[in-house]
């Protein structure tokens, strides 16, 4: 047991009236902090003795009482040892709670996923969120569960006990026993941030241990397709309608920076017309719920019109099939175009900001709105790229210069 803890029984005269009657109360000490209550049992304060914490004689009105005291402290060391076992926080508070049988509701982290999983998996039905994020949720809980069972040996633990070292060796848990990459293991973490912020708003938790926590930021190779590439996968054409619609999709993104995510929510009622007849997108992201506005050019209304028929029978406006399978299919699209690259729909976005946006003359603020980007120095991260071409393709030069 730690020194730290430590039972006292004292008695206090509580009834003015009789200066000879006094009450029994507890004591309970865990490190600096302390916590008095009454044990409601009333004795002749004379045969009190304070240096034992015990009645004085072997009378039966002493044995009772002496008997209820090794009782009372015997049931408080027990609750202890069962927070401790828990490897929850623990106060005197708590303590005190326990024995009198008000203990608190006791927040997990995995009933805390639930609690959250359930608003994402609403926001999803409702189309405010997209299938692939509502799955990250999922696959958080399931690496908190496999990450606890390694730890603790049990998938679930109280929510008080995630502290900065939970979240270090959680992190460490994420990189080297599931081999994540690093910008995936920020994806989980972020997760988990969120949900300990929620908990911590709701006075589930008493403090939020996020804040002592520093997130690693990784470096990450952005991937792109050259104007010429692009132009060699829209003059792609299949025999067979499931792959010219790959590669509709896929040049949508090209041309409007929409992620995944955010293309497969896209209704035929987001298409919006100002004054001057042009057509726009402005909605929210999925991921961030932040902001992005997109003017809509000829090769996108192009697609748009083309699978009209579509979206008038499903509402959709476009046939987004599961991330998985345009992935896969866009292997296909790029053998057909003779590109090199791992085509993904994460790159078709990169295209945009980059070889469409950048190449063209949009700055950086009217990208940043266009990607709704929460942060300037994110859409930054392209304007380096391009810097970095720059340099490149003036090297080939001066190589071919000397």
């Amino acid at each position: 047991m730690s020194k730290s803890f430590s039972i006292l029984f004292f008695v206090k005269k509580t009834n003015p009236n009789n200066e000879q009657i006094a009450t029994l109360f507890c004591r309970v000490v865990v490190n600096t902090n302390r916590c008095e209550f009454s044990l409601h049992r009333k004795l002749p304060l004379s045969q009190w003795s304070g240096s034992i914490e015990k009645m004085k004689g072997k009378n039966s009105a002493a044995e009772v009482i002496n008997d209820f005291i090794d009782s009372t402290r015997s049931k408080i060391y027990q609750h202890y040892t069962e927070l401790q076992n828990a490897n929850t926080e623990i106060t005197p508070e708590a303590l005190r709670d326990r024995f009198h049988g008000k203990e608190e509701l006791q927040h997990t982290v995995l009933s805390t996923c639930a609690h959250q999983n359930q608003m994402a998996k609403e926001l999803m039905e409702r189309g405010e969120l997209s299938y692939d994020r509502y799955l990250k949720y999922t696959k958080c809980v399931e690496y908190l569960r496999e990450y606890n069972k390694e730890k603790f040996g049990k998938e679930d633990i109280l929510l008080r006990s995630v502290e900065l070292q939970y979240i270090r060796e959680f992190e460490h848990f994420l990189l080297v026993r599931k081999k994540l990459k690093g910008t995936s293991a920020n994806t989980y973490l972020k997760l988990l941030k969120k949900m300990v912020r929620n908990a911590f708003l709701n006075n589930w938790i008493s403090k939020e241990p996020f804040a002592a926590y520093k997130m690693k930021s990784y470096k990450t190779d952005i991937k792109y397709l050259t104007q010429e590439e692009l132009d060699r996968i829209k003059a792609v054409d299949f025999n067979f309608e499931r792959m010219n619609t790959v590669k509709d999709v896929f040049i949508f993104s090209c041309y409007t920076g929409v992620s995944y995510g955010d293309m497969e929510q896209l209704k035929g009622t987001d298409i919006q017309t100002n004054a001057k007849g042009e057509s726009f997108i402005a909605r929210k992201r999925g991921k961030t719920d932040s902001p992005y506005f997109i003017l809509l050019t000829k090769p996108v209304l192009d697609i748009i019109e083309k699978h009209k028929e579509h979206c008038e029978q499903t509402g959709k406006l476009l046939p987004v099939t599961t991330n998985q399978k345009l992935n896969f299919y866009l292997k296909e699209l790029a053998t057909a175009a003779g590109i090199d690259k791992n085509l993904t729909m994460h790159m078709a976005r990169h295209t945009f900001a980059t070889t469409v946006a950048l190449a063209n003359g949009i700055s950086m603020e009217t990208l940043m709105m266009i990607l709704g980007h929460t942060k300037i120095s994110t859409t930054q991260h392209y304007g380096k790229v391009m810097n970095q071409q720059v340099i490149n393709e003036m090297n080939m030069l001066n190589e071919k210069l000397k």
